[in-house]
């Protein structure tokens, strides 16, 4: 993402409905699928470190780490998440040695340009030790691409096969996997498809309240679904989560 964006980023992260559902659904996943032992963990990607301060917060024991691309980013981070280690570096080549970790999560990253999937599936696969798990997001369905991915720097939207089969690729074993964001999505279709003309801009921002807190709600029931162990069919976003198998 550009500058800019990443100032957005970083002054909505923690409140927007968008951002405050993912947390939901990541944390669910987290505590499902990764084990108290896991004690470090690394977001691959972090952005302004949103996650990580929710990490923080539910993971009091673990060593947080993490990387983003973008200094500006990696600088707000840092400030706002104390226990965590956090570096400028990039997916493609994690500045860490092998089976460093028990958990790598990587949200709307292995999307991006100058991101190749499969070299960072190789370095998630070797940081992390055997048995660990990574935890994948990326935006959904081709056809869905707009201004957003333009001003995110999207190089790809994957369908759920897909994200299977790359991460199936690279010496991982599939143990869930779900779409979401799939109640709004065709508000999300209209606004894109029909209503993108001169958009130069994401929609990453602040909502009015009252909006904002009903795109929550309507989520909200999607991340309970997910937090049951059910996965959803279709929805703007695809995640996985799998298991270092060899």
């Amino acid at each position: 993402m550009n500058e800019i964006e990443y100032k957005k980023l970083a002054a909505v992260e923690d409140t927007m409905w968008w951002f405050q559902a993912l947390r939901k659904i990541v944390l669910s996943l987290i505590e499902r699928f990764v084990p108290r032992s896991a004690s470090t963990m690394l977001d691959a990607g972090c952005g302004t470190g949103g996650i990580l301060r929710a990490m923080e917060r539910t993971r009091d024991s673990a060593m947080l780490f993490g990387i983003d691309i973008h200094p500006g980013a990696v600088s707000f981070a840092a400030a706002s998440t104390p226990r965590a280690h956090v570096a400028v570096a990039s997916v493609n080549a994690l500045p860490y040695p092998s089976a460093a970790f028990g958990c790598i999560f990587s949200l709307d990253v292995m999307c991006q340009r100058g991101v190749e999937p499969a070299r960072a599936l190789q370095e998630f696969h070797r940081c992390l030790v055997p048995g660990g798990i990574v935890i994948i997001q990326v935006p959904a369905y081709m056809w869905l691409w707009s201004y957003h991915d333009v001003q995110c720097h999207t190089a790809h939207r994957f369908t759920r096969r897909e994200l299977e089969m790359c991460v199936g690729a690279h010496g991982f074993k599939l143990l869930f996997a779900t779409h979401w964001n799939a109640i709004l999505l065709p508000l999300l279709v209209i606004r894109r498809k029909t209503l993108s003309l001169n958009h130069i801009e994401t929609d990453v921002r602040a909502y009015p309240p009252l909006l904002d807190r009903m795109f929550g709600a309507l989520v909200s029931m999607e991340c309970k679904t997910i937090a049951r162990g059910r996965a959803l069919p279709f929805g703007s976003s695809v995640l996985v989560v799998a298991e270092k198998q060899r």
